[in-house]
């Protein structure tokens, strides 16, 4: 992962923040499907790969819901589909 992108003073097309921006969605999807809130998300823990993909980081604050119990207080919906 990188810790610094390099500067290039252009801006991303729409095009390649909404390609980051589906990356980061299919993220939450597949944490929220294994029951993990976050809890926690925001740009700086959000990172990009020299391969052009995000990885969503520091789960320090995430919660798993363990007892199958059907919702948690403020979860974000798990599927796009409910967006």
């Amino acid at each position: 992962m990188l810790r610094t992108k390099r500067c290039t003073n252009r801006p991303l097309s729409e095009n390649k923040v909404m390609e980051l921006f589906i990356q980061i969605c299919l993220g939450l999807q597949a944490i929220h499907e294994k029951r993990i809130l976050h809890r926690d998300l925001k740009t700086q823990n959000i990172f990009l790969t020299k391969q052009n993909q995000i990885r969503i980081g520091d789960f320090g604050l995430a919660r798993q819901d363990r007892d199958g119990k059907q919702g948690l207080p403020g979860r974000i919906p798990a599927s796009l589909e409910s967006i």
